[in-house]
């Protein structure tokens, strides 16, 4: 009696699971002793494939987007990771090439910025920069770059190549992406105010102040919450020694201040009133060259009466010595006066 399960009397339905005969072919032979098993599997589903590499175009567009969505001085920063990168899988599906539309979600492009595309094209800037600051006599750009490139195959362990230019191209002329990725520091710098008198970096000092001055010149470390609260309680028990004596370098520092405000002041007018001697003989030295020419000069040829008048005038006032005083205008005191004397009417 053949074991085989009888599928001709199993009613069809829509959808149709469709039905796989798996029997034991282990042995050549035709043996009844191995039943038949009957599988049935889900035509929805299908057999997961792994996506294909990201091309160029792809890495290029995934760049011009994140500059673009990240960087928007409208939006500015103030949204959250997944807000971030939804609206980057927007823009980007709007810019890609109709083929690649819809290929790649948004935790496939998160990933290729994050894990690939920003930390080689930010390690590679470094490389170049490296290279630029002691570059070698004759070199150019593309040597430059040459030799980035050989530094980052060495700094990766020789797994890998460079091979993005074309997005570090469009990276490295966004100078907030360089700001952001590239020239931050590596670590944290540590929150530093300078100490005063009766403080220091440890907390209250029982010396009083230093001998250095009430400031010092170094940035020390602030004090703990513990030393401060000790700080507030001696404070409240009528110790206020150190706040007084600060109040005082206070005082002080602004009685300093104006002292050295006034003497920058006089300093100016100091410069002020030199500038202006030094121009006043600039003058009579520039007067004494023109009447130099004046009284050298022959009136007798001098055909126009008037003309002639005028230079033998000009020879007296040498002489007594009104040619070399200052030229002083009263344009504006008799233009004041002619117009606020109500009996100025030409008659």
């Amino acid at each position: 009696m053949n074991n085989a399960i009888n599928t001709s009397n199993i009613p069809t339905a829509t959808p149709t699971p469709t039905t796989a005969l798996i029997s034991d072919n282990s042995n050549n032979n035709n043996n009844n002793n191995n039943p038949t098993i009957l599988v049935e599997s889900d035509p929805a589903e299908k057999t997961p494939t792994r996506a294909s590499k990201f091309t160029e175009e792809e890495d290029i567009q995934l760049c011009k987007s994140f500059l673009a969505v990240s960087f928007d001085f409208i939006t500015t920063s103030d949204q959250t990771s997944k807000t971030l990168w939804d609206r980057i899988y927007t823009d980007y599906n709007n810019r890609i090439h109709d083929d690649l539309k819809g290929v790649r979600a948004s935790i496939a492009l998160s990933n290729r910025w994050n894990n690939v595309i920003n930390p080689r094209c930010s390690y590679f800037s470094r490389c170049l920069t490296q290279v630029k600051n002691a570059p070698d006599s004759g070199s150019n750009d593309r040597l430059h770059e040459r030799e980035a490139k050989r530094l980052f195959y060495i700094g990766k362990k020789k797994t890998y190549h460079f091979t993005m230019m074309q997005c570090f191209r469009i990276l490295s002329v966004h100078p907030k992406w360089m700001e952001r990725y590239v020239n931050k520091p590596t670590t944290k710098p540590r929150a530093a105010v300078p100490s005063f008198a009766g403080f220091s970096s440890d907390g209250p000092s029982s010396d009083g102040p230093s001998s250095d001055g009430p400031f010092n010149d170094t940035m020390t470390r602030p004090i703990g919450p513990t030393q401060a609260r000790a700080l507030a309680r001696k404070r409240s028990d009528g110790d206020d020694d150190t706040l007084a004596e600060f109040r005082e370098y206070i005082k002080q520092s602004n009685l300093d201040r104006n002292r050295l405000l006034k003497e920058k002041l006089e300093f100016q007018k100091n410069q002020l009133r030199a500038k202006e001697r030094t121009d006043a003989e600039f003058i009579r030295i520039k007067k004494t060259k023109i009447a130099i020419q004046i009284m050298t000069s022959d009136v007798s040829s001098i055909t126009n009466a008037l003309n002639r008048q005028w230079f033998e005038d000009l020879q007296a006032s040498v002489r007594d010595g009104s040619f070399f005083l200052p030229i002083t205008t009263n344009d504006s005191t008799t233009d004041d006066s002619t117009t606020n004397d109500p009996t100025s009417d030409v008659e």
